[in-house]
């Protein structure tokens, strides 16, 4: 059950360092500027040796919870990027999850790119936004990515409607 819990949660993530939980400090305005990516980009991300945490905040509790996870990550396609997840006690990566672009790459998964840029360590950094919902409510979701050859971070945040503020969901932070 509890793997059926954790599957769901990184689905919803997916489809869905700095300081552990920190908001992005860079505004994610809507410009004219369009941004996109290649699945090349994600190049650098290619095959195992990924191991790191799920960290998620529970609504129940109001605490974090961190889970390890081990990744391994395939060879981009065309429009795609996939990665098998394992999680403890697990004796073999059992959750798959895809990151999918549109065909002119200005979209991940369906979110719009707000944002793209290459950090001083050369890392690739993309911001994502979107509406949708968490916990049953309506709100914009906003996704980081960070990824490069020793480092593959995925963070959501949410802004509830109504509200003024983003605040971290959950983060998958991995290294090799």
């Amino acid at each position: 059950m509890k793997h059926l819990f954790l599957t769901a949660g990184i689905t919803l993530m997916c489809a869905c360092v700095e300081p552990a939980h920190s908001t992005p400090q860079q505004s994610a305005e809507t410009s004219e500027t369009a941004y996109s990516v290649t699945a090349s980009d994600f190049q650098t991300l290619v095959g195992d040796g990924w191991v790191g945490t799920l960290s998620y905040l529970d609504y129940s509790k109001e605490t974090w919870e961190d889970i390890p996870v081990k990744l391994k990550v395939e060879t981009p396609k065309k429009r795609s990027v996939s990665y098998a997840i394992k999680f403890p006690g697990e004796s073999r990566y059992n959750t798959r999850e895809r990151i999918k672009l549109s065909s002119d790459g200005t979209l991940l998964n369906g979110e719009q790119i707000v944002m793209r840029e290459t950090l001083a360590d050369g890392n690739l950094r993309i911001l994502t936004e979107a509406p949708g919902k968490d916990d049953g409510k309506r709100a914009t979701i906003r996704k980081e990515y960070v990824a490069g050859a020793s480092t593959f971070i995925v963070k959501k945040y949410v802004k509830f409607e109504g509200e003024a503020e983003f605040f971290q969901r959950n983060e998958f932070n991995l290294a090799r």
